[in-house]
């Protein structure tokens, strides 16, 4: 039994690959699937606008890595994105790649040995389905995504011939799983097949027939019902789509009107008419019509094995295995019908086929009752989508297979025709001994015997069994490209099978018919026998033979596999996403966490700039540090700082910090007016779609506001950014001010014995002890303590925000969330509710599944569980508090040492000498060490910064740009629907005028006769009579001019005499020569056909042809002009050799080119094409031949890319 080839797709690569054939199509090439995760990542999620949440005033370049989600209102995924299901996308992925590889040789599948690899095939199949399901439930990938592309070769395609292996792209799950669903059914066709050959091969026992055909039929129903349950899915998807499309489309039709009737001005600003929503693209496999013939189909193979089923019985039941049959063959012809359907499908009556009360249907309808009439979406049918070997080998297996059960219903009815026909004997019998006939009884007797040939009424059976497999015969004998195209296209060997079975059938018919026809003992009765054969082969139609009425035995088919259904997958999808309830509550312990680690972080740096404010107040440490300095030197500049200022001066440091300061501030301005210009660019783009819809009320184009929306969220965090990085650019610009004005950076410049006249060293004739150490120890550790402290709650901070950025609450949440999860499904996912009706719960939002509502325990839970996690934070906020307490105890130690320091240092004359220069000296070091570390970040900042920004730029530009485009094309249809109704308009007026005219023709009264026949007749000579004249005229013009004027004179002379006395001679507008009349040409022709063939007006005078039937002149002309009427162009260039002498002949031909002429045209003639002389002569200069060159561009109406594959094609 025949199956249904599979889908194939090609494995997901990252390179691209050709359909064509080396080297003929290499530009046709395509780019095959991405990762599906990388497309889901590709998606345009927005961001919710984050903040630098380490609360540090130092501006920090953005994050080069966009965040998947931030559950935005303006994000298309706002439950979930890559990153949350990145595992289950990737087991897509890996699962599409290993099926294409078992899918990309098909007919491996079907042979005996690969059964194994069948049922894997199967099962990896059903897995990948219900995957699918489960993600079209949460509407992942369920509408068109171009970034999308998954690429699938159609299932009835010729292997023969690898071009009409088309490639379709999908670019929605859903069109993926159309093919899933439909390969699922073809394996299980296949393996059905498989259990019916197992079940026919030689050997088998009664019990494995029994047990391999019951295999096959539960096959074969299975296969049948995923086939109709794919194809209501089609159906109602595709209807679905088409009625919101409607929908959306009448809507917009009654705010056009709505428009109009407010400015009263509609045929100014009214819109046209948009297209109706594309229905998503389906390849020819997948519309309605092919998954009809492939259920009809499998039907069909089921009845067969419900047949071969009862055959095995002891003592067959010839009437129910006539019924049984017939109703096989009436499954094939349903099938057979569907493939040679003309007829497209309508999308809107499919929709109401597939499901859903009536009311339903008018309901989802009603609102674009008005658009369906005008524009009904329609399927193509699938004898036009299909090629002609295809569609051929289809037709003649479905007619072959029908007529062969056709014979066999007919063969086993012939069993109960047998029994009628010896109830007939019986009656003649009892009729011939009533008369006393011997004769009859005799007769009536032979027709009663065992060995008696068959009567009429079984005869006729036999003999109709005959002609169906003839007609099966023939069928397959009438496939496009014979037995190889067949084989090719249904399956290797299916010819061979096909044609076997259908001449062991026709064999078994006629073996009976013309064992018993011959059974016979003397040649008298052979004879009468042969005689009467002859005779009921004249009567069969003359007998009261009934069809055989079919009886179908696949009403009631199993349901689809259970495995396709999500609930029984052993590895579900999507286990760590979660509801939204608790999505609620993961949401808020992130904005809990975030706010206690932003509100601690900003408390320890509250107290930190408290602290250095309050040390720089007093001086310190800088006071500290330069005495300590001085001490070490014994007076004088310290060695460490004059080594520091000797670096300045020899880098020229203050010079290199002056330029860079002053280029920062440049590439600072610069990203500020290139935000500015943005912002400006985008309300201008604003304003300017503002003023259009004012003056074009009827354009609904896109809304600029809505569609900048994205990018004004990226100003506004480059905004952000920005603005928090003038703080750090203000104060580097104040430091470039101070660089010029501040007396301390002017002491880096001096040299070491200008420092040593400002700070100088202790004398020799001072004591000891009036230069005695200040004891500084206390205020030392002191300060010691406070920076410790600091760095200790600084390590807290940075803790606190690690294990925060590290601490995963969403495992624990899917935890619950499966502990209630079988509670929830328990109604939603039973095996006995599979497959869903249509009229099943609406699709739920993205990313929150129907069986994962949320009770309020299990919200509870959640909740429970988010408190225990924060709990888990609160040391981290204890210690920041205690530290913070600690701090303001430490400062109040250090100002008190620092006062007893300063009033030591007041009393200490030497100490006190040259201590402000040492000071100004390290605060300027120390600035400058600041300075140089803050510019390399600056730097950094908008070197990351500036090319962002271009790339915003260009963005806003390329949206500008489309916004223009779109109002463009809005004007141009404006002015093109303006020109269609001008147009229309004119059009009417001509079609007015028309009738017009067309009535006062039709007016036949004494002053405006109608032209006859003859004289229409008499016009059409005229005029080719004109014709000749002037090609004559034209052709003696080239021989010479005296020998021209010398014919044309004495043809003028001729013509004169020849009109002489008629008075009707007309003349040409130049006047130069004479045009002859009507009667003069009328007469010229009489007479050259009286010349040519005299005509007597007696019947006895016509010529007769071979076979006696009578011709005439009017004949003959008659033929001549059907013949010119039904001119084919292939014979165009062949009017040449008609005569061409006579006026009327002349007018049926076209001249020459180049020449003016008239000649007889009709709409029963195919048109005449003038060759282009330019094509032609490059043809030549190629070197083709000019005659064949010009057929070709005759042929091809001058087409001269298909005239060259003509001329090449017959090299």
């Amino acid at each position: 039994m025949l199956a249904v080839s599979l889908k194939t797709c090609p494995p997901p690569t990252t390179a691209r690959r050709s359909i064509g054939p080396g080297g003929g199509h290499a530009d046709a090439t395509v780019e095959v699937a991405r990762p599906l995760a990388e497309w889901l990542d590709s998606l345009p999620i927005q961001s919710g606008g984050n903040q630098n949440e380490g609360g540090s005033s130092d501006a920090q370049p953005p994050d080069a890595q966009q965040p998947q989600n931030s559950g935005g209102d303006n994000s298309p995924l706002p439950d979930f994105g890559s990153s949350e299901c990145v595992t289950d996308l990737t087991r897509l992925e890996v699962m599409r790649h290993e099926l294409s590889r078992l899918w990309t040789s098909p007919h491996s599948l079907r042979s005996s040995g690969a059964a194994h690899k069948l049922d894997d095939a199967l099962s990896r199949s059903m897995e990948y389905s219900a995957c699918l399901t489960e993600c079209l439930r949460r509407n992942l990938g369920r509408s068109h995504v171009p970034s999308l592309v998954l690429p699938w070769r159609g299932a009835f395609v010729d292997t023969a011939h690898p071009l009409e292996r088309e490639v379709h792209f999908g670019h929605s799950l859903t069109f993926e799983q159309y093919a899933v669903l439909f390969n699922i059914a073809a394996m299980e066709g296949c393996r059905a097949s498989r259990f019916a050959r197992s079940a026919l091969a030689e050997g088998a026992t009664q019990m494995e027939r029994t047990k391999g055909l019951k295999g096959a039929l539960d096959g074969f129903g299975r296969a049948a019902s995923t086939y109709a349950h794919l194809r209501l899915m089609v159906e109602r998807d595709t209807a679905e789509a088409a009625r919101v499309a409607a929908s959306e489309e009448q809507q917009a039709e009654d705010e056009t009107e709505t428009t109009c009737d407010s400015n009263h001005n509609c045929s100014a600003n009214a819109a046209p008419k948009e297209p109706m929503a594309a229905i998503p693209p389906l390849s020819p496999d997948l519309t309605p019509g092919a998954l009809h013939l492939c259920e009809s189909l499998h039907l069909a193979h089921g009845q067969m094995c419900v047949y071969r089923t009862a055959l095995l019985r002891p003592r067959p039941m010839h009437a129910v295995l006539a019924k049984v049959a017939a109703g096989a063959a009436d499954l094939y012809d349903t099938a057979r019908a569907h493939l040679l359907d003309p007829t497209p499908h309508d999308v809107y009556g499919a929709g109401k086929g597939g499901g859903g009360t009536d009311s339903e249907n008018g309901g989802a309808t009603g609102g674009a009752g008005g658009q369906q009439q005008q524009q009904q979406p329609v399927w193509p049918n699938l004898v036009s989508t299909l090629s002609d070997r295809v569609t051929s080998s289809w037709d003649g297996y479905l007619r072959a297979a029908g007529g062969t059960c056709r014979a066999r219903a007919e063969w086993h009815e012939s069993f109960s025709a047998a029994g009628k026909d010896k109830k007939d004997a019986v009656a003649e019998l009892a009729a011939a001994t009533e008369n006393g006939d011997n004769a009859a009884v005799a007769l009536a007797k032979a027709k009663q015997g065992d060995d008696a040939p068959p009567g009429p009424h079984e005869s006729a059976r036999l003999r109709r069994a005959i002609r169906w497999t003839d007609d099966a015969a023939t069928a397959l004998r009438m496939v496009e490209g014979g037995t190889v195209a067949f084989n090719a296209i249904l399956g290797p060997g299916a010819a061979e099978i096909m044609s076997e079975e259908i001449r062991t059938m026709r064999a078994s018919v006629v073996d009976k018919l013309e064992a018993r026809s011959t059974s016979s003992t003397g040649p008298k009765d052979r004879e009468r026998e042969e005689g009467q054969m002859q005779r009921d082969q004249t009567d069969d139609d003359m007998l009261d033979l009934p069809p055989v009425i079919g009886q179908n035995m696949m009403k009631r088919l199993p349901k689809i596999h259970s495995d396709l259904d999500p609930a029984k997958l052993k590895r579900r999808m999507f286990t760590t996403l979660l509801g939204p309830g608790a999505k609620r509550v993961l949401l808020g312990f992130r904005s809990q966490l975030g706010t206690s680690l932003e509100s601690a972080a900003k408390a320890a740096q509250r107290e930190t700039d408290i602290a250095r404010a309050r040390l720089a107040g007093v001086n310190l440490p800088q006071s500290l540090d330069a005495y300590r300095a001085s001490r070490e030197a014994g007076g004088g500049v310290p060695p460490r700082m004059w080594e520091a200022i000797e670096r300045v001066q020899s880098n020229d440091e203050i010079d290199l910090l002056k330029r860079n300061l002053w280029a920062l501030k440049d590439v600072a301005d610069h990203a500020r007016s290139t935000l500015t210009s943005l912002v400006r660019h985008l309300d201008d783009d604003v304003e300017a779609d503002r003023l259009f819809r004012e003056e074009n009320p009827s354009f609904r184009g896109h809304d600029a506001a809505q569609v900048q929306d994205p990018l004004r969220g990226q100003v506004r965090n480059w905004e952000g950014w920005l603005e928090q990085a003038r703080n750090g650019d203000e104060k580097l610009l104040c430091v470039l001010n101070e660089f010029e004005t501040e007396p301390k950076y002017q002491l880096l410049q001096c040299t070491r014995g200008q420092l040593e006249q400002l700070i100088p060293g202790r004398r020799g004739d001072e004591s000891s002890a009036d230069t005695g150490d200040i004891d500084t120890g206390a205020l030392r550790a002191s300060l010691e303590d406070l920076s410790n402290l600091i760095r200790d709650r600084q390590s807290i901070i940075e803790e606190f925000k690690a294990k925060a950025e590290a601490h995963e609450l969403r495992p624990i949440l899917v935890e619950i969330n499966s502990s209630f999860m079988g509670q929830e499904g328990a109604t939603g996912n039973d095996a006995a509710n599979w497959p869903p009706t249509q009229a099943a719960s609406p699709t739920p939002s993205i990313g929150v599944s129907s069986v994962e509502a949320d009770f309020p325990i299990k919200v509870r839970r959640f909740e429970e569980a988010a408190n225990a996690a924060l709990q888990a934070f609160a040391p981290y906020l204890e210690k920041v508090q205690s530290h913070n307490a600690h701090q303001n105890l430490l400062m109040e130690r250090i100002l008190k040492e620092n006062a007893l320091f300063r009033e030591a240092l007041d009393q200490d004359a030497t100490a006190n000498r040259g201590q402000d220069y040492v000071q100004k000296l390290e605060d300027a070091l120390l600035t400058v060490e600041r300075v140089k570390t803050q510019l390399t970040e600056g730097r950094n900042f908008y070197d990351v910064v500036m090319p962002r920004l271009e790339r915003l730029r260009e963005e806003v530009s390329d949206l500008s740009a489309r916004l223009v485009a779109e109002r463009l094309e809005f004007m141009d249809r404006m002015e093109m629907s303006g020109d269609q109704e001008e147009r229309r308009q004119r059009e009417q007026s001509d079609a007015e005028l028309a009738a017009k005219l067309a009535k006062e023709h039709n007016v036949t009264d004494e002053s405006l006769p109608r032209q006859s026949t003859e004289e229409l007749r008499r016009d059409e000579e005229v005029a080719a009579e004109m014709a000749r004249r002037f090609r004559e005229e034209q052709n003696q013009g080239a021989s010479g001019e005296s020998g021209s004027r010398t014919d044309q004179r004495q043809e003028e002379d001729r013509l004169s005499t020849a009109t002489a006395g008629t008075g009707n001679t007309l003349s040409n507008n130049d006047g130069d020569r004479d045009i002859p009349s009507e009667q003069s040409v009328v007469e010229r022709a009489s007479n050259a056909e009286n010349e040519a063939t005299p005509v007597s007006h007696s019947s006895d005078a016509l010529p007769t042809s071979e076979d006696g039937a009578h011709t005439g002149n009017n004949a003959s002309d008659n033929d001549e002009m059907m013949a010119a009427r039904r001119v084919s162009p292939a014979g165009v260039e062949d009017s040449s050799n008609l005569d061409r002498e006579d006026g009327p002949h002349r007018a049926r031909t076209p001249p020459p080119p180049g020449q003016p002429g008239v000649y007889h045209v009709s709409n029963d003639s195919a048109p005449l094409v003038r060759v282009d002389d330019e094509k032609l002569a490059r043809f030549v200069q190629m070197g083709f031949d000019s005659e064949k060159a010009r057929k070709a561009l005759q042929r091809f109406d001058n087409n001269e890319s298909q005239a060259l594959e003509d001329l090449l094609s017959g090299m």
